[in-house]
């Protein structure tokens, strides 16, 4: 992992079922020293679109979520990277501060 003197963000990634393999390649294939996990979630919200027939009926969205833990250093060169390679592609994405990490 990096320097302890460079503060860890997580990023998050929210993006279309479709766009799954071809962002976890991504990701596997960049030079940035992060960590990150998947999973399925489902959106939910007023600005919903392109939603199935299954979708609007439940009232959620089928997306899956990459959680990615990245040195704030490197952070924005993988953001620019991101957004570069998938410009209008409809990837949501937020950065939180990383307060604690840890094995159990």
């Amino acid at each position: 992992m990096p320097d302890k003197n460079d503060e860890i963000k997580l990023l998050i990634l929210t993006v279309k079922p479709s766009m799954e393999e071809i962002i976890m390649d991504w990701l596997i294939d960049q030079p940035f020293k992060q960590d990150f996990t998947s999973l399925p979630v489902s959106g939910h919200g007023s600005q919903m679109s392109g939603l199935s027939t299954s979708e609007q009926v439940t009232g959620r969205k089928k997306q899956v979520q990459f959680r990615i833990m990245i040195p704030n250093s490197e952070l924005q060169q993988l953001l620019i990277e991101l957004k570069l390679d998938f410009k209008n592609s409809g990837i949501h994405y937020w950065v939180m501060p990383l307060l604690e990490l840890g094995t159990i």
